[in-house]
């Protein structure tokens, strides 16, 4: 009788134990995803918003054509090597009347074992004709988080394995 009460106790516990383990991983998981995304929609806009103002200030000096489009390439050339330097991708499209809203889009990808946050939208008015796409590689921070939840794990299994053996 004492054995079955033990195994039952032992089993209770195992199962707290790990659905424990799961809760924390899912809110961990969830937690640091919503983190990446603020900071991608943060830096995402403030690009937007610096650019936007380079881009008026062109604007106000070659009033469209060839010139302004090649002035704003050049420009957008530099954000792109800054930008380089700190793992985020960016690509300007121009398109004249396809983009007619400027919200943000926000996707995760996983591509050749690495992680990344893509945001893309239009540029603010008067700017719409131009999509701006932004890309975060998140692969350090998803390790880290798959090692944290693996260490949790194994520290869960050690704990119910001498648990086993002591009791």
């Amino acid at each position: 009788m004492r054995l079955k009460t033990f195994l039952a106790a032992f089993l209770l516990f195992l199962c707290v134990l790990f659905a424990s383990i799961g809760v924390v991983s899912a809110h961990m998981t969830r937690s640091t995803t919503y983190m990446l995304q603020e900071k991608g929609a943060r830096e995402f806009h403030a690009i937007i918003r610096s650019f936007s103002r380079d881009m008026a200030a062109v604007y106000a000096r070659f009033p469209g054509g060839r010139d302004f489009l090649t002035a704003v390439n050049q420009i957008f050339d530099s954000y792109v090597l800054h930008y380089r330097r700190n793992n985020i991708g960016l690509d300007l499209a121009y398109a004249p009347g396809r983009f007619d809203d400027d919200h943000a889009v926000i996707t995760f990808r996983q591509q050749d074992e690495r992680h990344y946050l893509a945001i893309a939208g239009a540029l603010p008015v008067p700017f719409l004709d131009f999509h701006l796409s932004y890309v975060l590689d998140i692969t350090a921070h998803i390790d880290d988080m798959q090692q944290i939840q693996q260490f949790l794990w194994i520290t869960a299994i050690v704990v119910s394995l001498v648990a086993a053996v002591f009791l």
